[in-house]
């Protein structure tokens, strides 16, 4: 369990610039999550940090040592750094029981078998594949497979943990449940962590902090509420969530709450950016955070055009003026011309 700094690190691939001056830190016992879309750089943020990849610029310190540093050359191995990696395919021996495939690293650095074994079990104990240890992955579910390989990377005790899209192997409600013992395990171990996903929700369920990476660079890093109440632009509004987004211009700026003109309507919005009067912007709006039903002083008007069934909700689209719009309610709603009601701080104003 240690610190992680990260600075000003940059990496190109052939002529690709795949991160540009990125710097984060990662405080001890914290867990980050990479967030971004495809080629943002997240996967070959993790090689770099697992020393499978070697940046080009900057520094990467872990526990207050430098193991790798542009400016003094330094690279330290990635056998001598003290990483744990999970991997997104489980990465098991298949010929190997799971006692076996946990106790892998205490082999290579050659820990007394007796050791090993009083080690293996306690690991095994504490993720929850107690009188599995004879078992072969084979005879396991996705999940205890997954769990195997979260054994194998704490039994060695890593200062850090990376790990790669460690659930996206699970089908969906089995992944509900381990986000869950995912986080418990890392937490109940004390392990700084740091772990790429594609899954918003998975992020925002075991991350202490999300750091969005955008072209190779860090948009906003935040605690999962933080980044989706509060984006600090209008790209980390559109990418946390899937938001409603509608061009209008600005007629007034007052403090931190902006007048707009969305259509042929007037509606009040929270600034979250630079905005001035005058100007073209985007209001970002949640499904979610729409209520229908009688006019309110702030409010759109709408023709619903089709309904969703979500199970847990229904969606509804509208169309307002010359955009469409998604509302979620948990129940049924009928056709025709509505109002689609929204408090000032409910919605948000970006520059367009």
């Amino acid at each position: 369990m240690a610190t992680l700094s990260i600075k000003n690190l940059s990496k190109k691939l052939g002529q690709n610039q795949i991160l540009k001056d990125l710097s984060i830190d990662v405080q001890e016992g914290e867990i980050i999550a990479l967030l971004g879309p495809s080629g943002s750089g997240k996967t070959t943020l993790l090689r770099c940090l697992s020393g499978l990849e070697t940046p080009d610029t900057g520094s990467i310190t872990l526990g207050g040592k430098d193991i790798f540093n542009s400016q003094t050359d330094t690279i330290v191995p990635p056998e001598k750094r003290n990483i744990g990696l999970v991997f997104q395919s489980y990465a098991l021996w298949p010929h190997k029981t799971v006692a076996q495939n946990v106790a892998f690293g205490l082999e290579l650095r050659k820990t007394p078998r007796d050791q090993a074994r009083a080690k293996v079990e306690q690991t095994l104990n504490r993720i929850g594949l107690e009188g599995l240890s004879e078992r072969f992955p084979g005879q396991l579910s996705g999940g205890q497979q997954q769990r195997v390989s979260l054994a194998r990377a704490f039994v060695t005790d890593p200062v850090l943990l990376l790990l790669d899209e460690p659930l996206s192997n699970l089908d969906a409600k089995l992944r509900e449940y381990a986000r869950v013992w995912l986080r418990e395990a890392l937490k109940a171990a004390k392990m700084t962590a740091v772990f790429v996903t594609h899954d918003q929700a998975e992020a925002m369920a075991i991350a202490d902090r999300i750091a969005v990476l955008h072209g190779g660079q860090l948009a906003q890093i935040a605690t999962p509420q933080e980044l989706y109440e509060n984006p600090n632009s209008l790209f980390i509004a559109d990418f946390m969530g899937s938001p409603n987004i509608l061009s209008g211009q600005i007629l007034q700026v007052e403090q931190q709450e902006a007048t707009v003109q969305v259509g042929s309507s007037v509606v009040k919005a929270r600034v979250n950016a630079n905005v001035r009067k005058g100007e073209k912007c985007k209001v970002v709006l949640r499904p979610e955070r729409l209520t229908l039903g009688e006019r309110t002083g702030n409010s759109l008007q709408g023709d619903k055009e089709h309904s969703l069934y979500l199970g847990s909700h229904y969606e509804h689209w509208f169309q307002v003026g010359d955009e469409r719009l998604r509302v979620h309610t948990p129940s049924p709603v009928g056709f025709g011309q509505v109002s689609i009601n929204f408090t000032p701080q409910s919605a948000l104003v970006f520059p367009a």
